[in-house]
């Protein structure tokens, strides 16, 4: 793994006031890297509604010389009270969405839950943890270096991939009220396809977004990846990688009803930047 902002190396005995972290995980870490953020950054959360959302580390907690944000001990005098009991937090993370008060990555150092890895994501309105119970916790991974390995980039998680539709763009409105009368929900203008050069909705499950748009349109500021046939549409699924498959189905069962369940042709993936 490779890290940036991390601190200076600190040397055995350089952690001072937290020598009940020794021979815990993030205690060699600290000494490898002592905190920082790392190039690949991203994992996938679990929301309470079952739907997912990527969660990005915004800092590792170090051991500085100087009270600031990212330090450990002040980290652990701040929200002491607050947590489950042997819970020690060690990174600060954020979530797609404005749901939460306080998003960390926490370890434990004694117990069936020592060095495992789990996520405290505190929605709004859910009041203080049981300093004994974890079940408002989420899982992670059974170790800190398991963790970290499983970390991957943004856009491994979230991307758009691109079809070249075989359909004028005077017969995309028709392609748009199907999907509209097979259960997505316009809430981009997609009604409104037949006066506007795109559209979009969403389907709650599986959870994906559909674009409808004319030749040469721009969708959310990305523009396909290769040109469209002349006289051909463009059609794009926003889907995260592990609902795309089934998100591709649901599409391909909207099109088959309109006999054109054979008419797409892949042109493409790009990643999800400007609708995050």
């Amino acid at each position: 793994m490779k890290f940036r902002e991390k601190g200076p190396p600190k040397p055995d005995g350089g952690i001072p006031y937290l020598g009940f972290l020794r021979e815990l995980h993030f205690f060699d870490f600290l000494h490898r890297w002592n905190g920082g953020v790392p190039l690949l950054d991203c994992f996938k959360v679990e929301r309470r509604d079952g739907e997912f959302v990527v969660a990005r580390i915004k800092y590792f907690y170090s051991i500085s010389d100087r009270h600031h944000q990212t330090d450990l001990r002040d980290a652990v005098f701040g929200c002491w009270e607050d947590l489950p009991r042997a819970a020690i937090p060690i990174a600060q993370v954020d979530i797609e969405g404005d749901d939460w008060d306080r998003c960390l990555l926490l370890t434990f150092r004694w117990g069936d839950n020592r060095n495992k890895i789990y996520l405290l994501a505190n929605p709004h309105g859910c009041g203080p943890y049981d300093p004994d119970d974890v079940s408002r916790l989420q899982y992670l991974a059974r170790s800190l270096p398991q963790f970290v390995s499983n970390l991957n980039s943004f856009d491994h998680f979230c991307y758009r991939t691109w079809f070249q539709l075989a359909v004028p763009a005077t017969s995309l409105p028709d392609v748009a009220d199907a999907f509209l009368s097979n259960g997505f929900e316009d809430y981009g203008g997609l009604s409104e396809i037949a006066d506007s050069p795109c559209g979009e909705a969403r389907a709650a499950e599986p959870q994906c977004t559909v674009w409808c748009a004319k030749p040469d349109s721009i969708l959310a500021g990305v523009r396909s990846p290769k040109r469209v046939a002349k006289d051909y549409s463009v059609l794009a699924i926003d889907a995260f990688r592990w609902n795309h498959a089934a998100a591709l189905l649901k599409v391909k069962a909207v099109l088959k009803e309109l006999k054109l369940g054979r008419s797409l042709k892949k042109i493409g993936e790009t990643a999800i930047i400007s609708t995050a």
